[in-house]
């Protein structure tokens, strides 16, 4: 997340494997941390989240059954 006040962005990197049946992480940061208007991560109503994301995966074809990988 970005610090729109202070520079001080927050930072967390991980591999995660999602089934399907929950994703997240609950510990990233604290609600009231990001409720603090003075740490900078929620200015004018306006969050920003900044991403990278590499996609690896499997699927399951609805019409025939088959597993295809990614």
């Amino acid at each position: 997340m970005k610090d729109q006040l202070h520079g001080e962005d927050q930072e967390m990197e991980g591999v995660d494997w999602f089934d399907g049946h929950g994703w997240g992480d609950d510990e990233f940061i604290e609600l009231e941390c990001l409720n603090d208007f003075t740490e900078g991560f929620l200015v004018n109503d306006s969050l920003i989240i900044e991403a990278e994301v590499c996609v690896l995966g499997s699927s399951v074809s609805i019409c025939t059954g088959s597993t295809s990988t990614a």
